[in-house]
């Protein structure tokens, strides 16, 4: 499960093996590693970087958990562009579709301050 859930967030972020094994400081080829058929684990600090840089638990990691980060231990964090991760993450799973009304919307409450 791991393997899945570390391509599936390193995709979801766009970003290469190489940009992730420099992020959380390892050599690439661990992270082809961690996300091929060797099924390798990474050690407990490695695994707390990879958490820390997706917004994830280590529970969600390791596939014993559904839920991307626990309420207890989430943090919005405000990002350069204004916006925090709880909103983001909401808007991840979303069609193409729902995210144009959700840009409406944002549209129409920017237009309204205005006014």
């Amino acid at each position: 499960m791991f393997a899945e859930r570390l391509k599936q967030l390193r995709k979801e972020k766009g970003i290469t093996q190489v940009e992730l094994a420099q992020i959380i400081r390892v050599e690439r080829s661990s992270v082809g590693k961690y996300e091929g058929k060797s099924r390798i684990i990474p050690s407990d600090d490695v695994k707390q970087r990879i958490a820390e840089y997706f917004n994830v638990s280590i529970d969600y990691l390791l596939g014993r958990t559904e839920v991307r980060m626990s309420e207890q231990t989430q943090k919005p964090t405000v990002k350069d562009d204004g916006l925090d991760n709880e909103l983001v993450n909401l808007l991840v799973d979303l069609s193409p579709s729902e995210v144009q009304r959700v840009r409406d919307f944002v549209a129409g409450l920017k237009a309204s301050r205005k006014e």
